[in-house]
């Protein structure tokens, strides 16, 4: 299933079977959709299986998602809410786990604006301005900098620095 080979598929035979990922050096795995590829010619078999997650390494597992309106091709579905997972697991009621590939999606931050004001204002001469403006320019920069560095910085946060740091520099004043 993470192969990267659709020709490579999980065919569990028996009542409520299953295929459960546990990363070995336990790592944990943030979710917010998943995409999977039924089997070739069985994309019926991944109607009704779930998504599960486990955050204590497969002792319990809770519900993530239900296939449904499973096609031949790839399918996308989104989990109801991000989960943060340290197992995770498809399970099928109909003792076929036919699943292709599966690939676990997350969203990307994006920093680029960010990262363009921050280069944009950084050779900025304070003698150039006035010193209120100045100061003001100084505290966005300040703030945006950790953001910029903090990979766990979600878009939200990016893009509240991306604003402070677009009207502090709207709001610098010439000498």
């Amino acid at each position: 299933m993470f192969d990267g080979d659709p020709a490579t598929f999980t065919d569990t035979q028996q009542a409520a079977g299953w295929v459960s990922v546990v990363p070995p050096d336990g790592t944990t795995l943030h979710v917010e959709a998943v995409r999977y590829l039924p089997r070739s010619g069985h994309a019926g078999r991944a109607e009704g299986m779930r998504l599960q997650g486990s955050a204590d390494g497969g002792g319990s597992w809770q519900d993530l998602a239900t296939f449904t309106g499973a096609k031949e091709g790839w399918n996308q579905l989104a989990l109801t809410s991000a989960s943060d997972t340290t197992a995770l697991r498809l399970v099928s009621t109909t003792g076929n786990t036919n699943i292709a590939e599966v690939q676990l999606v997350t969203s990307t931050v994006d920093k680029t604006a960010l990262d363009l004001y921050l280069d944009e204002t950084a050779d900025l001469d304070q003698d150039d301005w006035t010193a209120e403006s100045w100061t003001a320019l100084v505290a966005a920069r300040t703030a945006a900098v950790p953001v910029a560095d903090d990979d766990a910085a979600d878009q939200a946060r990016v893009d509240a620095a991306v604003q402070n740091l677009q009207e502090a520099l709207a709001g610098l004043e010439r000498r």
